[in-house]
């Protein structure tokens, strides 16, 4: 079986109240490169949530899926996951900041042909549901998410 984790707040611990303040405080209101410094930093310091080993039986493999931009966030990405889910298959940054992720992310479910993918976001997990093929299992798991 094929399984996609999300990573912010599936795999990985994240405050998104924190994230959207950031986007209004000054000096990092009206400059996207020094607010993506500062994010390299903050998403460099999380903690992991959940083990997705705990979820594999034998030849099962597993691939993470987030909406993080891979332009300002692909390496610290790939740091963490090296670190914390080191068994992963591939690790996918598919944000378009500041596009919304679902279309990214269910065109790389498809691609890789996953036959289950979690997600905390009550929108994305709707939007993924009603987008992707009926074969492919979209469960919400976490969602601090006022809905």
């Amino acid at each position: 079986m094929k399984i996609g984790f999300d990573l912010d707040g599936v795999l990985c611990d994240t405050d998104m109240n924190f994230l959207r303040l950031l986007e209004r405080v000054p000096p990092f209101q009206d400059d996207l490169e020094k607010m993506m410094e500062f994010e390299v930093w903050y998403f460099n310091e999380r903690k992991p949530l959940l083990n997705p080993e705990n979820f594999m039986s034998e030849g099962d493999e597993y691939y993470i899926i987030t909406g993080r931009d891979n332009r300002f966030h692909g390496e610290v990405t790939e740091m963490w996951c090296r670190k914390f889910t080191p068994n992963a298959k591939g690790v996918y940054c598919v944000g378009e900041y500041p596009k919304p992720v679902e279309e990214g992310k269910a065109k790389k479910i498809v691609e890789l042909g996953l036959d289950v993918y979690i997600d905390d976001h009550p929108v994305t997990v709707k939007k993924l549901r009603a987008t992707l093929p009926s074969h492919v299992k979209v469960i919400q798991y976490g969602g601090r998410w006022i809905k």
